[in-house]
Formats: C-alpha cells, structure tokens, sequence
C-alpha cells in the first residue's frame, strides 16, 4: 500500500512525462540570495519565511480566495525575510504565481514543489525563483537523483533547501553536503505533525548548516522552543488564514 507521499509521487512523474522545457542558460534572472536572507547572525533574532499557498493535500480550504499579490504585500508590510510560493497544483499553485510575484518583490523565493528532474529546477530558476525544495524523502532508494539535482541546483546558482523530517533522513541529506536543511514536522507519509522533531533533530544538524523549521507553527508559544535552536522558521496556514499572525510572531522572538 503506498503512503501519502508516494501516492503524490506517482502522480507527479505522471504529469511531468510530457513537460518538456530547456531554456538558455544565458537568460537565466538574477534575483536576491536565499540563503543570504534566512542564515542568523549571532546577533539577529529568528528569520522568517513566509508561505503562499490555496489548500494543501491535508486541508482542503487554507484560503481558496486568498489575492495572490495582496497577501504577499501583507508579508513584506511586515518585513519578512524571504517568500515560499507552492507552485504545484496539488496546492492550489503554479510557476505563473512565482512570476507574479516576482514583479512585485524583491524579496527570495523559495519554489516549493515535488522536484524529480533537472528541467523543474530550470523552470524554477527561469521563473525568478532564489531556491528549490528537495524533499528527501522522495527519493526513497534514489540517492544518486537526489545528489544530481542538488548539484544541477548548485550549477544555476540556486539554493536548494534539503527537507527532512527524521534523524535517519537527516544521515542522507548529510551525505550531499547541503547548506540548508529544513526540518518538516509534518511527516508527508501520514501528513501528521510533530512539532517536537524540532527539539529533537536541530541540535543534530551542524553549525555551520542553515536550518529552517517548517510546518506546525500554528501559535506563538509553537516559536519559543526553537526560536535559538534555528535560523528561520517557515510559516504558512497561520498566516494564510491571518497575517496579523506574524506580528504576534515578531514580539515572541
């Protein structure tokens, strides 16, 4: 029986059989370091990346009629660090959403989508993105895809943000030397969250690694734990359904 993840697996390499996109490298935009914006300094408080996204695979109503472009001013009018745009379908997304807001920020983008092969993170780069998502744990027994992406990554200068969600999955992204890690509490193969994998696994991530903490920041108490333990956190449902959220954010940390 395939979990969650697999199941979003398959129907995405059945999607990408006839995406065919080769761009010239030459046209590629320039846009604001990712990682540059979310790594803390010893003296910055936590960074924070914020999400766009419609509904998910595990909530079928985020904000289905939420304004693209006014809800990303909403995050810049309260001065986040950098701006996460699902791009997958299965969210509600599209690249077309990464280029709108590309005209409107100057802020990085993380393009966050099911990434299996070298011409979505081409796409993403053409598209204005700073940074691609690799999820680990989509490349169950394919090591070697994962480390040609991340390095096809590295080639056009995009961030690729390695996501985990266990210590065992941490070993394996350790093995590609990644500069970035996001900790996912919500487990993609069951979609449950636990908030406590962050106490647990960012400690274990080395110093000088980027660490993101990623889903499950529901309410402000949700930072106090981690808030020294990582760089950045990334939130989205809360801020979807209320950007004032992040102002109550913003005086927790």
């Amino acid at each position: 029986m395939t979990n969650k993840l697999q199941q979003i697996i398959i129907e995405k390499r059945e999607e990408l059989k006839n995406f065919i996109y080769e761009p010239d490298i030459k046209d590629f935009p320039i846009r604001a370091s990712f990682i540059d914006a979310i790594k803390k300094n010893k003296t910055d408080k936590l960074k924070i990346i914020t999400e766009f996204k419609r509904f998910s695979p595990s909530n079928a109503n985020i904000n289905k009629e939420a304004d693209l472009l006014t809800q990303v001013k909403e995050y810049q009018h309260r001065n986040v660090h950098a701006l996460s745009i699902l791009t997958d379908k299965r969210f509600g997304g599209s690249m077309q959403d990464l280029i709108e807001v590309t005209k409107i920020s100057q802020l990085p983008i993380l393009s966050k989508d099911f990434i299996l092969q070298k011409n979505q993170i081409a796409y993403a780069k053409m598209s204005g993105a700073s940074a691609i998502l690799l999820i680990i744990k989509a490349f169950e027994n394919d090591f070697d895809t994962l480390s040609e992406l991340y390095n096809y990554a590295n080639e056009l200068n995009l961030d690729a943000v390695v996501e985990i969600n266990n210590e065992q999955e941490l070993e394996v992204a350790m093995k590609i030397d990644p500069k970035i890690i996001a900790i996912n509490s919500r487990d993609l193969s069951s979609f449950i969250i636990d908030t406590k994998i962050f106490i647990t696994i960012l400690p274990l991530i080395p110093q000088n690694i980027v660490k993101i903490a990623a889903s499950g920041i529901l309410v402000k108490s949700d930072v106090i734990p981690i808030k020294d333990l990582a760089d950045c956190i990334l939130v989205g449902t809360a801020v979807m359904q209320n950007p004032k959220f992040l102002d109550e954010i913003q005086n927790e940390i």
